[in-house]
């Protein structure tokens, strides 16, 4: 018998139970103490608005030790107030346009949700 097969039958026999998991993290980003804030920030900044969020693996929560929240919080609204919103075509843009009316009305509706300032349109 080969390693492999009696190591498998040895792990197998005793663990057989029925399991349902659901492995999906709604793209959360975990941020420690220990961490680079700055690299953290700048790559919270990325996951969140890289192809404007309308991407399934876009981070869509920041879960970020409390002892580092506030500089963390801090760094982010920087980041996020120095954005340029514009036509996608001009190289300084960062952040275009979403892609449709219906990706817009959801979009509202989830930044109302959340509690946080009222959402405006760019046009």
């Amino acid at each position: 018998m080969f390693t492999r097969a009696l190591t498998n039958r040895c792990l197998h026999r005793g663990a057989s139970l029925p399991v349902s998991l659901q492995l999906g993290g709604k793209s959360a980003l975990m941020v420690f103490e220990d961490a680079d804030i700055d690299k953290a920030v700048e790559w919270a900044m990325f996951g969140a608005f890289w192809t404007n969020g309308q991407i399934c693996s876009a981070t869509s929560r920041l879960l970020v030790q409390e002892s580092i929240a506030d500089e963390f919080k801090r760094k982010l609204k920087a980041w996020a107030e120095a954005i340029v919103i514009a036509d996608p075509l001009n190289r300084k843009s960062r952040l275009g346009p979403l892609v449709s009316e219906s990706q817009i009305r959801a979009t509202f509706v989830g930044l109302k949700s959340s509690g946080s300032a009222t959402p405006r349109r760019h046009s």
